[in-house]
């Protein structure tokens, strides 16, 4: 899971810059579902089952991360909106502030799915 989430951070990130330095509105709705499968990835992984206290409690209940992923859930959201409203949109600096925001976002997800691993 982790190198999976991993991987799709990096697509993100690099996507995100890219995007923000040579607007392509096509590549907008990609970039958006990149950022909507890593935040489903992000859910799922703060219902699972925690392996390392084995009695069937999840990683959302374990840690004490609940602030940090229902944010980086919703920015997730919010920016990848943003994303299809941009490729929609006739300028491009919403289309390149959502650029870059989906990186950031990205970031935001990564440290939940770390807060959601480290005791």
């Amino acid at each position: 899971m982790f190198l999976l989430f991993a991987l799709l951070f990096l697509v993100i990130a690099i996507g995100g810059l890219t995007l923000a330095a040579t607007w392509r509105p096509r590549l907008a709705t990609a970039q958006a579902a990149a950022l909507l499968v890593l935040t489903i990835l992000l859910v799922l992984y703060a219902a699972s089952e925690d392996s390392y206290r084995r009695g069937g409690i999840s990683r959302w209940d374990a840690y004490g991360a609940k602030g940090i992923v229902t944010f980086a859930v919703v920015t997730g959201l919010v920016v990848a909106a943003a994303l299809v409203v941009a490729h929609f949109a006739k300028p491009s600096r919403l289309g390149r502030v959502a650029a870059l925001a989906s990186a950031a976002a990205a970031a935001l997800q990564v440290m939940a799915f770390v807060a959601l691993t480290v005791n």
